[in-house]
């Protein structure tokens, strides 16, 4: 099985994909801090996953996403499950207060999980 991983580094994403490796997926990881990414990555590795690759990318960079899942789709040749597990938790008080602050967390925490629901939905029907 091959698994690309947004938000690898999330404790949720991490445990999740400990499961995969378990079961010997190949895995394709994917966050914004490369140090915490290598780091879930060798523990992956040492937890049975055959292959582990990782992307550093920032999710709030929308016009990334496409070449991100391209890379993933190339580097694993091909994909057979996608877990989408970045967010944030906003500071509610300071989205009252700001349009700008409201506006960043729904780019991280709705936008950019469209687009990747999107590019990823046309890649999955396309292998119908």
């Amino acid at each position: 099985m091959r698994v690309a991983i947004i938000g690898a580094t999330s404790a949720l994403a991490h445990e999740t994909a400990k499961c995969f490796a378990k079961n010997g997926a190949e895995l394709f990881l994917v966050a914004r801090n490369a140090e915490k990414l290598q780091a879930v990555a060798d523990d992956l590795k040492v937890r049975g996953a055959p292959r582990v690759e990782t992307y550093v990318l920032d999710l709030n960079e929308l016009d990334q996403h496409e070449e991100m899942l391209n890379t993933a789709v190339q580097t694993l040749q091909g994909l057979d499950r996608l877990l989408i597990a970045h967010g944030t938790l906003g500071d509610q008080h300071k989205c009252e207060l700001s349009v700008a602050e409201t506006l960043k967390e729904l780019n991280t925490n709705l936008i950019s999980i469209i687009s990747l629901l999107t590019l990823s939905a046309n890649y999955f029907e396309q292998q119908k």
